[in-house]
């Protein structure tokens, strides 16, 4: 019980308060995004904090159950981050998803729907 208490501690650490100060996190690894192509290709189980007018681009080839957390940043207010849709639908609709509001959010894929949802 102590482990997983000290893991779930540690994600919250992690994405609530690291995260926005360091910028983007995939799996164990923290990617620098200044100075880079704005886009991002994701993969399953990476946490974004979007900020100016980054681009996101979902999993190509995602399994049931696959998700992306978000943790969207005041940066990304004045000029909105966008997820880039492609071939999956996100949220039920075949258009980008813009990030336009302070919120933190898990994308999850769903193959009965071959659609990105909100978990």
């Amino acid at each position: 019980m102590a482990i997983r208490r000290r893991n779930l501690i540690w994600n919250f650490l992690r994405t609530v308060l690291l995260t926005p100060v360091l910028g983007f996190i995939n799996g164990n690894k923290l990617l620098d995004e200044e100075g880079t192509d704005s886009r991002t290709q994701l993969s399953s189980g990476d946490i974004c904090v979007p900020k100016n007018e980054d681009v996101f681009i979902l999993p190509p080839k995602p399994k049931d159950g696959d998700f992306v957390q978000f943790s969207v940043h005041v940066d990304s207010l004045l000029s909105p981050a966008i997820i880039k849709y492609s071939d999956r639908k996100i949220l039920g609709d075949k258009e980008d998803l813009v990030l336009d509001n302070l919120s933190n959010f898990n994308l999850v894929y769903k193959k009965k729907s071959r659609s990105w949802e909100f978990s």
